[in-house]
């Protein structure tokens, strides 16, 4: 599963702490989190492709808006490949990701970064 691969792949680059979707309440940034927007699912004109291509949205929070930006900068570095790599048993083929840093939820307290990131990869 992509999303398990993905976490690895970003827990083994020593990107803070990785979280599906909502981190524990009582768990102090600076964190991940991660959710599938979008499954990606690629057919071809004779069915599965066996090719995903799914969008995953990752932000990143701190207790500041340059932190903020500083882990959305290192998840970018963990995830960026330009040639097909192995995460885990899933190989990938490449990741594009949305451009600029996207404010999350206005939360008073954390900031947050938000990209989008798509995974292509063997299904």
């Amino acid at each position: 599963m992509i999303e398990d691969a993905l976490y690895h792949r970003l827990v083994a680059a020593g990107v803070a702490k990785v979280y599906p979707k909502f981190a524990p309440q009582d768990e102090p940034p600076p964190l991940v989190t991660y959710e599938t927007i979008s499954p990606g699912t690629v057919e071809s004109l004779t069915g599965a492709s066996g090719l995903a291509a799914p969008v995953i949205r990752v932000t990143a929070w701190a207790l500041t808006w340059n932190e903020a930006k500083d882990l959305a900068s290192q998840v970018r570095a963990a995830l960026s490949t330009t040639t097909r790599s192995m995460w885990g048993d899933v190989l990938v083929y490449g990741v594009s990701s949305s451009e600029g840093d996207e404010p999350a939820d206005m939360d008073p307290e954390f900031h947050a970064v938000s990209r989008d990131y798509t995974i292509w990869h063997r299904e």
